[in-house]
């Protein structure tokens, strides 16, 4: 069995031949490829004919409540600030997310924050996005035989 045929056996609770093990979101394609203190460990990873690779990759959208989102970027020292707003029919809504420095990001102010939000919320309509797999396949084409 390959790398990827024994993690998607396993999910499907099929036998294989032995235990699949996989980094979660630990791979070539990060953000940390370039990193040199990654090196070794992403060497091994690729050379390993045991350990999968499993990562999380956004699929497109296209059409649905999209169109009604924008972002905004914000850099007050070493943090991020993304603003996300909404516009419903019956008003804003927003969210923002603060990403510090070499750390992991957290909501600083949530998209519903009282009743008129929960109002504003029900408001929007319910168009289905079409969605846009070529971004998953580009990656899992990517990682060939060694995840998903």
């Amino acid at each position: 069995m390959t790398v990827r045929e024994r993690m998607l056996s396993a999910i499907r609770r099929e036998p294989v031949d032995r235990i699949p093990a996989a980094t979660y979101n630990f791979h070539p394609l990060g953000n940390f490829s370039t990193e040199p203190g990654y090196a070794p460990m992403l060497e091994a990873l690729r050379e390993s004919e045991n350990i999968g690779i499993v990562c999380k990759v956004d699929a497109g959208r296209k059409g649905g409540r999209g169109k009604l989102f924008s972002q905004t970027h914000k850099i007050e020292g070493d943090n991020t600030f993304t603003i996300t707003q909404v516009e419903s029919p019956k008003g804003e809504l927003r969210t923002v997310h603060k990403k510090p420095g070499n750390q992991p990001g957290y909501t600083v102010e949530p998209l519903i924050k009282d009743d008129r939000d929960v109002e504003r919320f029900l408001s929007l309509p319910g168009d289905p996005a079409l969605i846009d797999m070529s971004p998953v396949k580009d990656t899992s084409e990517k990682l060939e035989d060694k995840g998903q």
